[in-house]
């Protein structure tokens, strides 16, 4: 007896084991969706639904509507159905009254007709539901390519009989919601209370994004009368009273954040109003570390000129340096200089006579007040191969060597690399792109042992501004309703420009200065919104836009007469300036349209001798060749041309193209969507699109262009786009990491591999090809969802998009993610089951094994016991 039971516990056990093996071959799939719509079956719960010849019953206290006759019918209100990833209608029926199965139509004779209507299409589908009086679930039916439209349901059963029919209850549809940009929080500090005339510091580095993968790119500093841009910046207030101070950032998807508001109180600081008199910071103040920097020093001049280091006030106030000291190291001991005199605010001064030596080996520099903190220190390694070089402190902070010392002027950072077939004064304006540079220093000799040189010296040196290749590309004065005017600045150079401080004009001289730490890359766009310069351009009469430093030297500058509805003002290459119908800020300048009446352009260009020359340039005018009841898309001419050729023209041309979509707008950008084929992205600055899903067959008319290398084709209109029917969703092409490139860029391809590495919002695939893939997962897509580790295999679907870094991945959502090893979460997926493999042999070996087990523990013959 004991035998049995120990066989009966181990084959349970085998059978219990066995079918964990097997259950985890099933893949199963989960979200969060939300419900949309709950019919209860009762009539009375639900007045807004029509009910045509229905009846109803009940099973305990449930109530269910019955479909018995052939006119019998359940009609919807119009629902919408918002942009969602997916969204499904599940129902339940039973068979009524003498209904039964019938195995040759392999259905029942009152099937249900669902009828699904929206204002592009019907579609019919036949549902069958269970014999017998239990209310079962239908299979799902999926609602994904309704997603951001409205529909209508209508129920019926046409073969119904009063005797024979059907029930329905719990009709629900449900769908999974777009992952929205959550706007960032701007946070701009505690309320403040300053002294006239104080420099006040202001910083947005608390402000968060709380999206993953987004980080804040810009701030806007509102001030009431103008802006300033950057996270942190500085103002000092010349007048008494109470100011509010608002500050707006803006994250990576363009989103801007409600503003947060400071208050800043401005005491008088019940000073004197004497211009010729000021107040001196004494030795008997409290010094903060930093408020006076060992800017730059010279520690191995030529023959004829000396060693020197340079100290900067980066107060508001001049500061007495009665009982400071600088400290040099020689050797084990520390030779120490006194200082005296006065520096004034925000201004250099050089100390010749140092007691020691600035080694040329190396040395270490201490500055300390009066009672003896450290306020600023450097140190540097040899010079010994650099005669009049510099060490010297960058704007950020940080010291290194120079071969371009300047001082009493803003340092200069020239590697000593860099120097070769130049003079200083070149390479420094071209590496550094300081605001003002001294190209003339006053040699100036100390009479007294231990003095200051002195300010006089200060104002002897010649201050000139560099050549900075920035002009005005684009100016939008006359946006459509919903868009915002703007002016667009590009930099011409090959390496990036520091546009702080620099100044935009208008005509009625109002001024926006851009805030400190405002650097424009290479070849980059900066745009100005209105409502971050508060510069309102004119749409009527003459209008003129200038860039100028900050003393009030025009760096660049153009004028317009009049504007256009929805048109841009935007520059050509060729420095000529046209209308154009197509705004693009921070991109390209588009010119799809020949406009007429282009005005007379005045252009400023500064030479390095600080003086500025006007070049009057007259645009001819142009006409158009089409009638004014022509479209601008029409009056083009477009190119007919099949996607597989189009990348071959010009950019520029005007073409017509018809695609399948393969990733509707909004997906992976709010301006953009994307045609299968050949694959092609369409982008749209003003976001205009009709409602376009997956299968959609379309005819575009636009501007063939690039954007970071990634062909396009540019539309301004809606009527631009034309759906011309719906087709099956487009099949992705099956491609390797090797051919990763222009040929596949734009379209829908999937790549399977393992997963390298995942970082942040970039994974890394690797399918043996010899090239790595960056899949980059875009915001509708929840991190937490993923559910993928490194290792995996998967099997990703995605767009081929060319960026300033070269092609990456983009899959459109979750659903384009399938792990083949690995774990699956976070999607609507159908469960599958997947091909026998060694584990399902495992286990039948196990089973085997245990079977043969137990029949010899239960058969074996028990010992009988002897007499």
């Amino acid at each position: 007896m004991f035998r049995r039971v120990v066989a009966i516990l181990a084959l349970v056990a085998v059978i219990f084991v066995s079918g964990i093996l097997f259950l985890s071959k099933f893949s199963l799939a989960s979200s969060d969706f939300i419900e949309l719509l709950n019919y209860d079956g009762n009539p009375d719960n639900n007045p807004s639904w029509t009910h045509f010849n229905c009846s109803t019953s009940s099973v305990s206290n449930n109530i269910y509507l019955i479909l018995q006759t052939p006119t019998s019918s359940l009609i919807s209100p119009e629902i919408y159905l918002p942009d969602c990833l997916s969204a499904v209608l599940d129902f339940q029926a039973r068979t009524y009254g003498g209904e039964k199965y019938n195995s040759s139509t392999n259905g029942t004779t009152s099937d249900i007709h669902l009828k699904i209507t929206s204002v592009e299409s019907e579609e019919d589908i036949v549902s069958r539901p269970v014999e017998g009086n239990t209310m079962s679930s239908t299979p799902s039916i999926d609602l994904t390519k309704y997603c951001g439209k409205k529909i209508t349901l209508i129920f019926a059963s046409p073969n119904a009989t009063s005797s024979k029919g059907f029930g329905l209850d719990n009709i629900k549809i449900k769908y999974q919601p777009l992952i929205s940009n959550q706007p960032p929080i701007a946070n701009a500090g505690e309320d403040k209370e300053v002294q006239v005339n104080e420099l006040v510091e202001f910083d947005g580095t608390a402000s968060t994004d709380t999206d993953p993968g987004d980080f804040i790119v810009s701030w806007y500093w509102d001030f009431g009368t103008f802006q300033l841009l950057g996270a942190t910046t500085s103002y000092a207030f010349n007048t008494t009273g109470t100011y509010q101070v608002s500050l707006t950032v803006v994250d990576s998807q363009g989103v801007s954040s409600s503003p947060d508001y400071l208050i800043v109180n401005v005491k008088d600081n019940n000073q004197s109003n004497s211009t010729t008199t000021s107040t001196t910071t004494t030795s008997t103040d409290t010094f903060q570390v930093g408020d006076i920097l060992i800017n730059e020093l010279l520690p191995t001049p030529s023959s004829e000129n000396k060693e020197w280091i340079e100290l900067y006030n980066h107060t508001n106030q001049p500061i007495d340096l009665s009982g400071w000291i600088l400290l040099n190291k020689e050797g084990s001991k520390y030779s120490t200089t006194t200082l005296s005199g006065i520096i004034e605010a925000d201004d250099f001064l050089v100390w010749e006579d140092i007691v020691g030596n600035l080694n040329n080996s190396g040395d270490e520099i201490i500055l300390k007040d009066p009672s003896g903190q450290i306020i600023s220190q450097t140190t540097y390694n040899s010079f010994s191969s650099c005669y009049d070089c510099a060490w010297a402190r960058d704007e950020l902070g940080n010291y290194a060597l120079t071969i371009t010392p300047t001082p009493n002027a803003i340092n200069i950072i020239t590697p000593k690399s860099l120097a070769s077939g130049s003079s200083s004064g070149s390479s420094s304006i071209n590496n550094q792109q300081s605001l003002s540079v001294s190209t003339t220093i006053a040699t100036t000799t100390t009479t007294t042992t231990n003095q200051l040189t002195t300010t006089s010296t200060t104002s002897t040196t010649e201050k000139i501004n560099p050549l900075l290749l920035i002009v005005i590309n684009e100016i939008y004065p006359n946006p459509q309703t919903g868009e915002e005017e703007f002016i667009e600045f590009r930099n011409l150079d090959k390496q990036p420009v520091d546009l702080s401080g620099l100044v935009i004009t208008d005509a009625s001289k109002k001024k926006f200065k851009i805030a400190s730490s405002t650097i424009l890359s290479a070849g980059g766009y900066a745009v100005f919104f209105r409502s971050q310069s508060k510069i309102a351009l004119n749409n009527s009469g003459l209008e003129t836009v200038s860039l100028s430093y900050p003393d009030g030297t025009i760096i660049d500058q153009v004028s317009y007469n009049g504007s256009r509805k929805g048109k841009s003002f935007s520059r050509k290459d060729s420095g000529e300036w046209q209308w154009s119908d197509i705004p693009t800020p921070g991109q390209e300048n588009s010119f799809a349209v020949l406009t007429e009446n282009l005005p007379t352009i005045n252009l400023y260009v500064n030479s390095n001798n600080g003086n500025k020359a006007k070049i009057k340039k007259v645009v001819n005018k142009v006409n158009k060749k089409s009638s004014p009841s022509m479209s601008p898309i029409a009056s083009m001419s477009p190119i007919e041309v099949s996607l597989y050729k189009v990348r071959q023209l010009e950019n520029g041309s005007q073409v017509k193209v018809v695609g399948i979509v393969s990733v509707p707008p909004g997906v992976l950008g709010s301006q953009i969507f994307y045609l299968a084929g050949s694959g092609i992205q369409i982008y749209s600055y003003n976001k205009i699109f009709p409602n376009l899903t997956i299968g959609d067959k379309v005819e575009v008319i636009g501007e063939l262009s690039e954007s970071a290398g990634e062909k396009r084709i540019k539309i301004s209109k809606i009527e631009a786009i034309k759906i011309l029917g719906h087709e099956q969703p487009p099949t992705p092409h099956l491609i390797s990491a090797a051919e990763v490139g222009e040929d596949y860029e734009g379209s829908l391809v999937t790549i399977e591999g393992e997963i390298l590495e995942r970082k942040g919002r970039n994974l890394y695939l690797d399918d043996g090809s010899g090239n790595e893939v960056n899949v980059y997962l875009k915001s509708n897509i929840v991190l937490e969802d993923l559910g993928v580790k490194d290792g995996d295999r998967v099997k990703i679907t995605g767009i081929i998009s060319q960026n300033n870094n070269g092609y990456r991945l983009l899959p459109r959502s979750l659903q384009d993610i399938e792990v083949i090893k690995g774990e699956v979460k976070g999607d609507f997926v159908a469960s599958s089951y997947n091909k026998f493999g060694k584990e399902y042999y495992l286990s039948a070996v196990v089973i085997f094994l245990a079977v043969i087990i137990i029949w010899l523990i239960y058969k074996w013959p028990t010992k009988k016991s002897s007499n």
